[in-house]
């Protein structure tokens, strides 16, 4: 039930993925905005494995949105995960993730009653006189169809909020938080795509990376520049993987459990590092 709450509730980002920090509530209705790099690799971990216990299609959905706004969001200039996404902009905490109802209005027009029914808008707001989206009111998903209406609606807003002033990026590229989005990743991946076997060598070569370019101390700048480079593509192409059609969460519980065996990656970055610096 935490989990479901969670899922649905406003420490999701119900329009660009990702779960905020802590909720400052115990309804998991108000957040602390700021995004985690660490905070959000193991909580698809945590999805990942209730899913094979349940196959629930709510974990399911979660797992793919928070790999997508990873991928999209949270990829640094020079390559490599990025640590931080701020709570605030505008000088506001959590200005960019809140409505008002007649901008829900404006931006989805005929459609906004049953998206504001779903998502809690309402003129009065949920929390200083404005929305934070959930959908706490009911925990279960709808039918297909109704999801794919709510789906569609939610790419509108997404587009709408995309123009408005953004929260900054802490672009420091921590290497054992990467190491955790990589292995929650490799375990989302291995769970659904197991005809791609190289997939998994791709998070290999970039858990490699990071080892070579952050802790090797014989490394000078301009080589550790030039390797930190290279990592740009290998997520460009780790993205094309994750938002393949076919969706992160399959059915094949084998390699699902042959992805988490790779969980070694978050801490092969230490062991190894130790080994390369001794």
């Amino acid at each position: 039930l935490t989990l479901d709450r969670m899922s649905q509730g406003g420490i999701y980002d119900h329009l660009g993925g990702g779960y905020a920090r802590y909720s400052t509530d115990d309804k998991w209705l108000v957040p602390h905005f700021e995004k985690m790099l660490y905070d959000n690799a193991q909580i698809m971990d945590l999805l990942t494995w209730a899913w094979m216990d349940t196959e629930s299609p709510l974990y399911a959905a979660r797992v793919e949105e928070t790999a997508e706004w990873v991928v999209r969001e949270m990829i640094a200039d020079g390559g490599g995960f990025a640590a931080t996404l701020d709570a605030d902009s505008e000088g506001e905490e959590g200005r960019f993730y809140v409505w008002c109802a007649d901008e829900v209005t404006d931006a989805l027009g005929e459609d906004a009653e049953f998206f504001s029914s779903a998502y809690d808008v309402t003129d009065a707001g949920n929390w200083e006189g404005k929305t934070i989206l959930n959908r706490l009111d009911h925990l279960e998903l709808e039918g297909a169809e109704e999801e794919a209406a709510l789906a569609a609606a939610r790419k509108r807003l997404l587009g709408v909020r995309d123009g408005r002033p953004r929260p900054g990026l802490d672009d420091k590229i921590l290497t054992d938080w990467n190491g955790l989005m990589i292995a929650a990743l490799a375990a989302a991946i291995g769970s659904a795509l197991p005809a791609h076997a190289d997939s998994l060598e791709n998070l290999e070569r970039e858990r490699a990376f990071l080892i070579e370019a952050f802790l090797d101390p014989e490394i000078t700048p301009a080589e550790r520049q030039a390797r930190i480079e290279t990592s740009k593509q290998r997520l460009i192409d780790l993205e094309r993987i994750v938002l393949r059609d076919d969706g992160l969460v399959g059915r094949n519980t084998p390699n699902v459990r042959r992805a988490f065996n790779n969980y070694d990656l978050t801490f092969l970055v230490h062991a190894a590092a130790e080994r390369d610096m001794a």
